[in-house]
């Protein structure tokens, strides 16, 4: 079935009944889809049969292990091949490269899981929710005969390890197996010591179903990738969290109680105030409580919060979010306060990707010591050294690179104002 599907990459599974559960035994990555580049794996192997993706890709492999990573975008696709319960497929995906998307993982554009018509599937109730209703769902999302590149390509659902024709089924059946051996022979660990909730939830469900309390060891559980709902949930601490002056001490003030890896993509504080006003934005909700620098000169009445400027007049607004665009670090408590447009992205109508300020500075270079030395939009636009600007990638503290803040005049695409 069609796990992913857009017109740049598809990925392809098989699965089959295994004791209580379901497994995946083949993954197909079609890489790059005008010149068909694969990467392709079945359970039981030692490693890929097939691994010609080169395009815009890195392919990484660590023990059990393989990992597709994006060069352009922090996207990659996780692939574990355990010899008793099968392999496990797991996504992070960026717009360049997964818009459009669909398939079981989800739908990229309107959200949620659906099905081939566009209508929504139930996912009320979780993982025992859907255990009675998924299989219309996998059905729907089957692969034609002709458009399958699965190693082993076949219209007849087989039971067996070995498909060797001795325990044929309806496609159409759902059918589980006594137990007979430990997901993870072993595993000393339990479905409490796993630091996610959502993990946490998977294996408890896992066990219900099988009585095997080994699931606790499933490395997907283990080191788990972030949805972008629960960042976005963590997100909403970040104000508190802003007085700490390294990545991993705000990471570790966000996720409070629970233990997870920083999202693949998030090099820098920046990186990570960024994501987090894009969770803003699409949510088109700010917390009121959000606080920025009105002015880093003035020694009074310099912070003030969303609250504050949602209580400002219209025309107010538009020049407090026009003129102060500093960053500024408190040399008292350490916190790294935003701008307004920043802070506040909502209020300030800055949520588009092309927005941009005229006066919103950008890392024009670094000096020797190490210093930011800034530019402002404004000015970048009729600049002959434009061009060398607006591909450097190098920034410092939480001024960004020019591509980013002033995407119309560094001539983005699809945010060119000269293109009519």
């Amino acid at each position: 079935m069609y796990a992913v599907l857009n017109d740049e990459l598809e990925i392809q599974i098989a699965t089959r009944p295994r004791n209580y559960y379901s497994t995946i035994t083949q993954i197909t990555v079609v890489w790059n889809k005008p010149l068909n580049e694969f990467f392709k794996i079945s359970f039981g192997g030692s490693g890929p049969t097939v691994n010609t993706i080169t395009t815009d890709a890195t392919v990484s492999n660590s023990g059990s292990t393989w990992t597709i990573a994006h060069t352009t975008s922090p996207s990659f696709i996780r692939i574990t091949n355990n010899s008793n319960y099968g392999l496990t497929l797991q996504v992070q995906g960026h717009g360049t490269l997964f818009s459009d998307s669909v398939g079981m993982c989800g739908n990229w554009n309107y959200g949620g899981v659906r099905f081939v018509n566009g209508s929504l599937y139930d996912t009320s109730g979780g993982y025992s929710g859907t255990a009675a209703t998924s299989f219309p769902l996998a059905q729907d999302w089957q692969i034609p005969f002709a458009d399958n590149d699965l190693e082993f390509k076949t219209n007849i659902c087989d039971a067996s390890s070995s498909c060797d024709g001795m325990n044929l089924f309806s496609c159409s059946a759902v059918r589980r197996f006594l137990k007979k051996d430990e997901a993870h022979p072993g595993c000393g660990s339990t479905c409490d010591d796993l630091t996610t909730e959502t993990s946490r939830l998977a294996c408890e469900e896992d066990v219900a179903l099988t009585g095997d309390g080994t699931w606790a060891c499933q490395k997907s559980y283990q080191d788990p990738l972030m949805s972008y709902q629960i960042f976005c949930e963590y997100c909403n601490r970040l104000e508190l969290c802003l007085d700490k002056s390294e990545l991993n001490d705000i990471w570790t003030c966000l996720i409070t109680e629970d233990s997870a890896s920083i999202p693949y993509g998030i090099a820098t504080i920046a990186d990570l105030t960024e994501q987090c006003e894009k969770c803003t934005c699409d949510s088109g909700e700010e917390s009121l409580l959000n606080e920025f620098v009105r002015s880093p000169i003035r020694k009074k009445g310099r912070i003030r919060d969303c609250e504050w400027l949602n209580e400002k007049k219209p025309k107010d607004v538009k020049r407090i979010c026009g003129k102060y665009v500093d960053y500024w670090k408190d040399p008292t408590t350490g916190t790294m306060y935003r701008p307004p447009q920043k802070a506040c992205p909502v209020t300030c109508r800055a949520c588009d990707s092309c927005f941009e300020n005229p006066k919103t500075k950008y890392t024009k270079r670094v000096s020797k010591q190490g210093k930011a030395i800034t530019g402002r939009c404004g000015h970048l636009k009729n600049l002959k050294s434009k061009a060398s600007i607006c591909s450097r990638k190098k920034k410092i503290s939480a001024y960004p690179r020019a591509s980013k803040a002033c995407p119309q005049s560094c001539e983005i695409q699809g945010c060119d104002t000269s293109i009519p």
